[in-house]
C-alpha cells in the first residue's frame, strides 16, 4: 500500500527534527512541524467535539499543558524563558493532536514512523562525517568538556560529531533514539531492507566514534535484541546479513578505527587513573541525589516549567545545574503526581507495542523498554530537546494505530 498525504506528513514532521538548533529567522523545526500539523489538529478537535469523546492520551497531554501553564505562577525561573517553553509546549500539543489524526487517516502509519526516524538520522550524516574528518563544527557548537586527558597528563582535543545539536551527548541521544526504529524497519518493510540496514550500521559507527558510555550500552542492547529477533524470524538471507555486518563494520573500522580506538582508550585511561567506573560518574550520583531532594522540597508538585537550572543553583552545592537524568528532570520540573501519570501511560504504551502481532513492532517495544535506562542518563537535559518530545509522541501514538475507535 502506497503512502498518502498523511503518511508523508508523519515522515516529514519527524525528519524535520534533523534541523536541531538551526533556525531560519524565527522558524524552527518545531514551528514548521506545528504549521504542517495544524490543519490535522483542527480536524481532530472538530471530531472530538462532534462525537463528544476524547482519547485518554490526548486528555493527558492537555492536562500536562494546563499543569505546565499553571506552574508559571510558582516557577523559580529567572531567565524569562518559561513563557517561551510554554509556547513551545503549545506547539508540541498541536503536533501531537495533528499526528493522532494522521495515524487514523494514513495508509501505513507504522512504516511512516519508522521511515521518519531513519531519515532523521540519515540527514545528520553529512555534517557528522564532515566534523569527524575536519575537526570543525557548526558555529553554535560548544566544545567545553569534550577533551581527553592522557596518561602523560597532556590534554588533547577530542574528535566528535554533534551536527546541528551543538552537544556531543545530545547527538548520541538522538542516534540512540533512532536506532531501534531503523532495526524495526528491517522487519517491517518488505523492500529496501538494505537501506535501513546500512543506515543502522553507520549510526552505530558514529555512536562508537563519539564513545558515549550510555550510547555503547544502547548499542549492545538494541543489537543483541535485533539479532535475537532476526534469527527467530522467517526472514531470508540470515547468513548474508551476518557477512554484510562484518564487511560494513570492517570498512568503517578501517576508515575511522584510529579515532574510535583513541576514544575508547581515553575512557579506559580515565577509568584506571581515576578509579571511577567506565559506565558511571560520581557527580551524576550527586546530581540524582540532590535532584530527588529538590523534588521533595517542592512538596512533590515540582518547581515549575524551566526551573531546573535555578533549583540546582540556589538550593544545592553542585556546580553543574543540569540533572543529566530524564526521570529526575521530570520530577524537579513537574513533580511526582504528574510523573506517576506519565509513567502509567508510558509503560502501558510500550506494553501495547510489545503485544503487537508484527514482529518488527514487537522488537521496537522491547528495544525501547530495555534501552531506556541507559538512554535516560546520556544527555544533560531532555525536555529542551525537540526530538525527545517527538520520541515520546511516537511511543504514545503507536498503540493507537490499530485501535478500531477512530476518535
Amino acid at each position: 500500500m502506497k503512502f498518502n498525504i498523511y503518511d508523508i506528513i508523519i515522515v516529514v514532521v519527524i525528519a524535520l527534527q534533523a534541523m536541531g538548533l538551526v533556525q531560519i529567522w524565527i522558524v524552527s523545526s518545531l514551528l514548521l512541524s506545528a504549521i504542517i500539523c495544524f490543519p490535522c489538529a483542527i480536524m481532530q478537535f472538530t471530531n472530538i467535539i462532534r462525537v463528544h469523546k476524547i482519547k485518554s492520551i490526548i486528555l493527558f497531554f492537555l492536562c500536562w499543558f494546563i499543569y505546565a501553564s499553571c506552574s508559571i505562577v510558582w516557577t523559580i525561573d529567572e531567565d524569562g524563558v518559561a513563557l517561551t517553553s510554554l509556547y513551545e509546549f503549545m506547539l508540541y500539543l498541536i503536533v501531537f493532536i495533528g499526528l493522532f489524526y494522521c495515524i487514523k487517516k494514513s495508509n501505513t502509519p507504522q512504516k511512516s514512523f519508522l521511515l521518519g526516524w531513519t531519515l532523521l538520522s540519515l540527514l545528520t550524516f553529512p555534517i557528522a562525517f564532515w566534523e569527524i574528518n575536519t575537526g570543525l563544527h557548526l558555529p553554535f557548537c560548544y566544545t567545553e568538556g569534550f577533551e581527553i586527558t592522557g596518561a602523560d597528563g597532556l590534554t588533547e582535543e577530542r574528535i566528535f560529531a554533534s551536527t546541528t545539536f551543538a552537544n556531543l551527548n545530545t547527538y548520541v541521544s538522538l542516534l540512540c533514539v533512532c536506532l531501534p526504529f531503523m532495526f524495526s524497519a528491517i522487519f517491517v518493510y518488505d523492500r529496501y531492507k538494505w537501506f535501513f540496514f546500512v543506515v543502522s550500521i553507520i549510526s552505530i559507527v558514529l555512536l562508537l566514534i563519539n564513545s558515549s558510555r550510555g550510547g555503547m550500552l544502547v548499542i549492545i542492547i538494541d543489537l543483541f535484541l535485533f539479532l535475537w529477533f532476526y534469527y527467530r524470524s522467517n526472514l531470508q538471507y540470515k547468513s548474508i546479513v551476518s557477512v554484510l555486518v562484518f564487511v560494513i563494520a570492517a570498512y568503517f573500522l578501517g576508515m575511522y578505527g584510529d579515532i574510535l580506538f583513541n576514544q575508547l582508550l581515553g575512557r579506559l585511561d580515565s577509568l584506571f587513573n581515576s578509579g571511577s567506573s567506565l559506565f558511571e560518574d560520581s557527580y551524576r550520583g550527586d546530581l540524582i541525589i540532590f535532584g530527588l531532594e529538590l523534588s521533595f522540597t517542592s512538596f512533590g508538585i515540582g518547581w515549575g516549567i524551566e526551573s531546573m537550572n535555578e533549583a540546582y543553583a540556589k538550593m544545592t552545592p553542585v556546580t553543574i545545574h543540569r540533572a543529566h537524568n530524564f526521570v529526575v528532570e521530570f520530577l524537579i520540573v513537574y513533580g511526582w503526581p504528574l510523573f506517576i501519570v506519565f509513567a502509567y501511560f508510558f509503560i502501558r504504551s510500550l506494553l501495547k507495542i510489545i503485544r503487537d502481532y508484527d514482529l518488527g513492532i514487537t522488537y521496537l517495544g522491547y528495544a525501547i523498554l530495555c534501552s531506556f535506562l541507559p538512554w535516560m542518563v546520556i544527555d544533560d537535559t531532555f525536555f529542551e530537546r525537540k526530538f525527545v518530545w517527538f520520541f515520546l509522541m511516537t511511543i504514545f501514538l503507536l498503540p493507537h494505530i490499530k485501535v478500531e475507535e477512530e476518535f
